[in-house]
């Protein structure tokens, strides 16, 4: 769950934000190729799904919702709603006071929409380029398949080793997408995940716990930068297998191409 932060808070590119368009040949064919990780990653990886969930129930996720409330280090807050389709569909809307910023990806298509609530028609437009739709097409897969273990030329695993984090010992292990990459912290104990590291050096730390559908997931996301607080997501809502329209993740007209 932690990279949906990493989008919300780095408009450039999961959260958690995002996001040109003929680079992803390399990914089209991703499951065609995949494999399996070392022995070490998997028993990491296997104790970590055990942790949130049976296998079964995991691999029926096809769709998740998230609402809740995202806060700044300055105290001000809006409302998040995040919508995640398989294989690569994702919808996040971020709603301040007056402004609405919507982050979209469909397959191959990913963009920056920003509008007033009060003239939702007059909007601005802004295409991902490739690095950023990379990394939220990476997003996507990582929060909708709860620490794969597939690998392939294009996702790659590696164990690191123990450490100790907030006085647990954890796990780590790093995935790896080109120059994205996520080092996730599982505790030795029972597999929970407790921090995300990305490879801008933010920080990604959960905590508390929703139950939803026989899944575990977190209730909150703090997201951290040179030891300070950027921002933090309480989950109010989580729905699993929704039923998202399609229509959720078409990429808007441009501005410039919209009916009179």
């Amino acid at each position: 769950m932690n990279s949906l932060v990493k989008q919300t808070s780095n408009p450039r590119g999961r959260i958690l934000c995002i996001f040109g368009f003929l680079l992803p040949l390399i990914l089209l064919v991703q499951t065609s190729y995949a494999g399996s990780a070392d022995p070490d990653v998997i028993a990491v990886i296997k104790k970590a799904r055990d942790y949130i969930g049976e296998e079964s129930t995991l691999k029926s996720v096809k769709s998740l919702r998230f609402k809740g409330t995202i806060t700044n280090a300055s105290g001000d807050s809006g409302a998040i709603d995040i919508h995640l389709k398989a294989p690569y569909k994702q919808l996040q809307v971020l709603t301040g006071d007056e402004v609405v910023q919507e982050f979209g990806l469909n397959d191959y298509e990913a963009w920056k929409k920003v509008y007033r609530m009060d003239d939702p028609d007059q909007y601005n437009l802004v295409p991902s380029n490739p690095d950023q739709l990379k990394r939220v097409r990476a997003n996507t897969y990582e929060n909708l398949n709860f620490f794969s273990s597939d690998t392939n030329y294009q996702r790659k695993l590696d164990y690191l080793g123990q450490e100790t984090v907030d006085g647990e010992l954890v796990d780590k292990v790093k995935v790896t997408y080109g120059s994205i990459y996520y080092i996730r912290n599982f505790k030795v104990s029972n597999g929970q995940l407790l921090l995300t590291q990305i490879e801008t050096g933010e920080l990604i730390k959960e905590s508390g716990e929703l139950e939803v559908d026989g899944i575990r997931f977190p209730k909150t996301l703090v997201s951290l930068i040179d030891g300070e607080e950027v921002h933090r997501i309480e989950f109010d809502l989580i729905e699993v297998n929704p039923e998202l329209s399609e229509s959720l993740f078409t990429q808007p007209a441009l501005p410039g191409l919209r009916k009179k």
